[in-house]
This record gives C-alpha cells, structure tokens and sequence, in this order.
C-alpha cells in the first residue's frame, strides 16, 4: 500500500518515475561510431569567370556559348568577332535574323514576329543585363562589358559572367600544391576531426547528465520523505 505524507507523492510514483527517466537516458545515450548529422548545406549557384581578357568584351549566346571581341567595336561586329555567324533580315539589314543557324524555320526576308526574335542586351561583368535600346549595329563595346542575346520573347541570355580576378591565377613560376603533406596538412586535419568528434560527443552527453540529475533529485526527495514519515511516526508513539 502506497503511503504520502501529504505532498502528493508516493513512493511508488517516485520508483515508476525513476524508471521513466532511466528509460529515457538510455534512449538518449549516444552509440559508439555514431554522431549527430550535420545540416546539409547545398553549393550556392554562381555565374563562371568570363574567359576574355582585361581588355576584351564578352560575348554570350544563350544556347550556343561565350566568345571574346575588342572593345571600341560595334554591337554587330563583337558578334561576328566572337565566333558567330549571322543573318540580317533581308529587308531590314540592320536586323539579325539568325545566329548560328537559330531559328531554321524562317526564310529572312521579313521582319521576325515579337515572340520570336534576337534580344540584345549589356551588362556590367557580374552585374545584371539590361535590354539595349540600340541596334547591334549603332551600339559601341566597351571594356569590363558583356554582350548579350537570347532567342525567343526577350528572354534573358542566362547568368552575366564574372571578372577574372588576376590573383586566382597563380604565376608562371609559381608552384600551387594542391596535395596537402602527409605529415603536416594531413596530421592537422586528422587532429582537427578529432576535436570536432569530441565536441560533438560532448554536446550529446549534456542532456544525458541533465537526466541523471534529475533522477538523482527525485531519488533524494524519496529518501528524505521516507526519513521524515519515520521521525514523525516515532515522533507521535513517544507522545502517546
């Protein structure tokens, strides 16, 4: 028969307490080989270095690829200069009808329709493209620049490419390792994923000992309660 003093709980409740948190602890215990997993983080999207020169424009297609022309030429000119062949609308020169061979279902003698055309743009190397207001042919290049042109209804020719950071080249007589030393580079990483190994397993036992703790507390407060039904019991048979 479960006794209580009065504070609502019981020996018996103490126990099954104890063991709810016991079962707890072992749930939570760490397995040997095994740690927390880690977030997965996913690469970020990032536009390719440009592969022209500091004094170069260049020159995407969308669908066809990046070329480099000079700067100082027209719109038209870097085109062609890149690598790509075109076609004017026959009765509009100035207009491009095809480049490199896209579309293939037109003979070129009329204007192209509105959802079916050659958009040009310009952008800053890594910035973001802007839709020409002029011709290929009345547009003049400029250094640190990028031609644009994306087929279709005045889609965007894909990601502006990046500068060329003249330090991320290493130089004709310099020799990059890209091997780490077996007896310094990989010694530092063994020790750093040790220390990493015992900061994660020192991280998954501080709710374990929280527990524990716990049911240490719990423990004591039986005992104690236990003590003091004793004392009071004798207590009152002294008084009789």
């Amino acid at each position: 028969m479960d006794r209580t003093d009065g504070s609502g709980f019981t020996s018996t409740s103490i126990q099954r307490g104890a063991v709810a948190l016991a079962a707890c602890c072992a749930y939570l215990s760490p397995v040997d080989g095994q740690h927390s997993p880690s977030p997965i983080s996913l690469p970020a999207a990032h536009a390719e270095a440009s592969p022209c020169g500091a004094e170069q424009v260049t020159v995407v297609v969308k669908g066809q690829g990046t070329g480099c022309a000079s700067a100082g030429v027209t719109g038209r000119q870097a085109l062609e200069e890149a690598g790509f062949s075109l076609t004017p609308v026959a009765k509009f020169p100035g207009m491009i009808c095809r480049i490199g061979g896209v579309p293939d279902n037109t003979d070129c003698n009329d204007a192209p329709p509105a959802d079916s055309y050659w958009a040009y743009y310009h952008a800053p190397l890594g910035g973001d493209w802007s839709y020409s207001t002029r011709g290929a042919s009345d547009s003049t290049t400029r250094i640190g620049t990028v031609e644009g042109w994306a087929f279709g209804a005045g889609e965007e020719p894909g990601s502006v490419p990046e500068a060329t950071s003249a330090d991320s080249a290493p130089e004709a007589d310099q020799h990059t390792d890209t091997e780490p030393d077996q007896q310094t580079d990989g010694a530092d990483t063994a020790d750093g994923s040790a220390v990493a190994s015992e900061e994660n397993n020192g991280s998954a036992w501080l709710p374990i000992i929280g527990v524990i703790a716990l049911i240490s507390a719990l423990i004591g407060t039986g005992f104690a309660m236990k003590k003091r039904r004793a004392v009071d019991h004798n207590t009152f048979n002294g008084e009789l």
